[in-house]
């Protein structure tokens, strides 16, 4: 866990030699860090890079907003009611956590969401930001480039209450968004 202020920390996996170049892993909507494969993180770190995975704010172990955080379908529109969280404000986090851990300069890859989180970074963070890769993304401007309609669906469904149901909505998802030309490893998703 990494302390940010009173009220906000971050669960953060390091890996690699301390002195490696850094590189920052950003996951999507409703995923937590463990969605990595550790064959990248362990590859990233053979070649002698300091990989740093997060859980965004309101997933996995880091904090829970005191905000109402935004639904799929307002992240999906681009339309956030007063006083929800933006991904500027998860970008924040990102640059905290950094500064926290004393990371002056990284390269920053995120998948989904946490491409959009990525971006937000290098746009009000630009010396945070040596190199940036934003996969399966979108600006956020819903007028450039869209989510699918069968995956906005699976996004807008209610978040399971329980370990069970989570990792049966995982798989469910992790099978619809590798799609049949490669297979999702289901016994790593579980």
């Amino acid at each position: 866990m990494v302390p940010l202020d009173g009220a906000r920390f971050m669960c953060v996996r390091l890996d690699g030699p301390p002195d490696g170049a850094p590189v920052v892993l950003l996951t999507g909507l409703g995923f937590d860090l463990t969605t990595w494969p550790d064959t990248l993180a362990h590859g990233l770190t053979a070649l002698g890079h300091r990989v740093i995975r997060f859980d965004n704010r309101d997933e996995g172990w880091s904090f829970r907003a005191q905000t109402p955080p935004p639904t799929a379908r307002q992240l999906l529109n681009g339309r956030l009611p007063e006083g929800q969280y933006a991904v500027e404000d998860m970008s924040q986090d990102v640059a905290d956590t950094l500064g926290v851990l004393g990371v002056e300069r990284a390269d920053v890859l995120g998948f989904s969401l946490g491409g959009m989180i990525a971006q937000s970074l290098a746009s009000h963070h630009p010396e945070l930001v040596r190199r940036l890769i934003s996969l399966c993304s979108t600006t956020g401007d819903p007028s450039v480039g869209t989510v699918a309609a069968s995956t906005a669906a699976m996004l807008v469904l209610p978040g399971a209450r329980t370990r069970r149901m989570y990792v049966r909505t995982r798989l469910v998802m992790s099978r619809h968004l590798a799609g049949p030309g490669l297979p999702a490893d289901l016994a790593h998703e579980r």
